[in-house]
């Protein structure tokens, strides 16, 4: 993911919350795929790590914590360990930049 991703993804994020029902269809639709995919999940590391919208990070946060729990039983142990290590590193080094709903998430 670039800059470039990362702007749609916020602009996504923010949809997702307006009052236009077509917009939300759209940005949810758009955003689905982040919540299906192990794959992603160092795509949504990215956006933790340099999204200061809290939309994104909250969405970001959220779909990691559920790709984590429904392919935790796949991954090997490096991969768990990777994962254990980075979210106490990013919450040691960044967590009182996120707003509330993020961190309690």
């Amino acid at each position: 993911m670039d800059t470039g991703q990362l702007q749609q993804f916020e602009t996504l994020c923010q949809q997702l919350h307006s009052t236009d029902a077509q917009e939300r269809k759209s940005a949810e639709s758009n955003l689905a795929v982040f919540g299906v995919e192990a794959e992603r999940i160092p795509q949504l590391q990215f956006v933790l790590e340099r999204s200061s919208q809290p939309y994104a990070q909250h969405f970001a946060a959220l779909s990691i914590l559920k790709l984590v729990g429904a392919f935790w039983n796949n991954f090997t142990q490096a991969q768990r360990l990777e994962v254990r290590n980075y979210a106490l590193t990013f919450l040691a080094n960044k967590g009182y930049l996120l707003c509330l709903s993020v961190f309690l998430t």
